[in-house]
């Protein structure tokens, strides 16, 4: 995979990322049992949903280079899975960046610093 193509998918992740963390912000302000997120994948064309209790947001949202996705939606070549779960809208998978650009990218687009 040639390097634009792996900052193209990082900057995907990082958008849906930012997004899912105003709306955390919001189920935070709510207190909200859980958490609506759009599938962080690398994928333009993804819109798919899911759900995450706040804790395991917090858990995951803790590392700059991992991201939830939808099964099926992991992009080998640059993330491998780290851990699964289950929410309201079925099951999610928690995705950790490779070693190199993509993590790179991941570190530098994190909104949390």
């Amino acid at each position: 995979m040639n390097d634009e193509t792996v900052e193209r998918i990082g900057r995907n992740e990082a958008l849906f990322r930012f997004a899912n963390e105003e709306r955390d912000r919001l189920v935070d302000e709510a207190g909200l049992e859980e958490l609506l997120l759009v599938c962080e994948c690398g994928h333009p064309w993804c819109h798919e949903m899911i759900c995450v209790t706040p804790e395991d947001y917090q858990r995951v949202r803790a590392h700059s280079d991992q991201f939830f996705v939808i099964p099926g939606h992991e992009i080998p070549d640059v993330e491998f899975v780290e851990a699964s779960g289950r929410g309201a809208k079925g099951q999610f998978l928690v995705v950790a960046k490779r070693p190199g650009l993509s993590s790179e990218v991941a570190r530098e687009t994190d909104p949390r610093g």
